[in-house]
């Protein structure tokens, strides 16, 4: 179930807005937070049943989930969805219903860290090639002293591996399970070995690992700025993304301005 917290500033002469409700955009609903309410809504305290599911969600995935029922029920079931990137809050200006903030887990991580040191609350580590992870929680520690990561996994596990460290996560209440797989294998692998753990929270974070374990340099500021990290992405590695971002940038966007013109193409999913 969604969580739903106003969060904004009260004075003595104003009435506090009105949070911004979920937005339908191609094939989930987002919820339309900041950077603060989301990391609000990540540390609350998790389900004492299960545990709480919350993922990114960029153009890419939306597009997809589209063509991926499995995943597209992941996002319906999902506590939290958040927007990633410039292609979504264009995304929600042509549909009218405007997404002003780009919450993404490789801005959002210092604040997670510092946040979990100060909290004495654990990260566990989940995906990525082997020793990615490893070197992205040294580095990490470094910067945030008293962050703890008491479990690092590579992203290569069977099914007796994943239940072995399903296990291992509930003796960890409180904890901040990261899961870096890449769409949509991180979001389906979640579900199916995590989302039964309780007093846990579980964020799918992409590429994230191989970025703070200095693996893959991350676009200039000014670059994101513009809405153009997926350039510089690119030109990293063509080979592999050129089929996301060449073609698949355009077919997000036809993807709106269809649902622009004849409505959500998965109403029953519109709704939690």
């Amino acid at each position: 179930m969604r969580l739903t917290h106003d969060t904004t500033a009260k004075t003595p002469h104003s009435r506090p807005s009105a949070p911004l409700q979920p937005a339908y955009v191609v094939s989930a609903l987002l919820d339309r937070v900041s950077e603060a309410e989301a990391l609000e809504r990540l540390f609350a305290t998790p389900p004492s049943d299960r545990a709480r599911m919350c993922h990114f969600a960029h153009a890419h995935a939306l597009n997809l989930a589209a063509e991926d029922g499995a995943l597209r029920e992941a996002f319906a079931r999902a506590d939290q969805v958040w927007p990633d990137g410039s292609g979504i809050r264009l995304a929600g200006d042509i549909l009218g219903t405007p997404i002003p903030h780009n919450v993404n887990g490789t801005d959002m991580l210092p604040q997670i860290c510092a946040r979990a040191a100060r909290e004495q609350r654990s990260l566990v580590f989940i995906g990525a090639a082997p020793g990615v992870a490893a070197r992205a929680a040294e580095l990490l520690g470094a910067r945030f002293p008293g962050l703890s990561v008491p479990i690092i996994s590579d992203g290569f596990l069977d099914a007796k591996k994943a239940e072995g460290l399903a296990d291992r996560l509930r003796s960890l209440r409180g904890a901040i399970v990261l899961v870096g797989m890449g769409s949509p294998r991180q979001e389906l692998w979640a579900w199916q070995h995590l989302a039964r753990v309780p007093n846990v929270t579980v964020l799918t974070v992409g590429g994230l690992f191989d970025f703070y374990a200095d693996r893959i340099p991350r676009a200039p500021r000014w670059l994101r700025s513009l809405g153009l990290e997926w350039t510089f992405r690119m030109a990293q590695e063509p080979r592999r993304l050129a089929r996301r971002y060449l073609l698949g940038n355009p077919l997000f966007v036809a993807r709106v301005l269809y649902q622009a013109r004849m409505g959500a193409p998965f109403p029953r999913l519109q709704e939690r």
